[in-house]
């Protein structure tokens, strides 16, 4: 099984490299078995905003965002809340 670890902000000063880093470092402790776990950045991928029309380089943004979350059995999100609100990277990603 393969699980994503996701980080939902990609906001400069955010706090989910520090937050993604301690889960990933706990989930190592875990002893699971046919489990991996990857983290994977929202900020290395350059999805655009909803309502949009995306480029041809967002588009190959979208395929590459697209391929990588359909390679996973599950996720862990890790995000924001932003007056009580999940963060807009997480939203349009979803």
């Amino acid at each position: 099984m393969n699980i994503g670890v996701i980080l939902g902000s990609v906001r400069e000063g955010r706090n989910g490299e520090a937050v993604g880093k301690w889960v990933m470092d706990y989930l190592a402790t875990r002893s699971d078995e046919n489990v991996t776990y990857e983290l994977v950045d929202l900020k290395d991928y350059d999805l655009p905003l909803l309502g949009t029309q995306p480029t041809e380089a967002r588009g190959h943004a979208i395929q590459n965002w697209s391929s990588k979350i359909a390679s996973f059995d599950g996720y862990v999100i890790i995000t924001a809340r932003i007056q009580s609100c999940s963060s807009r990277s997480i939203k349009k990603c979803t």
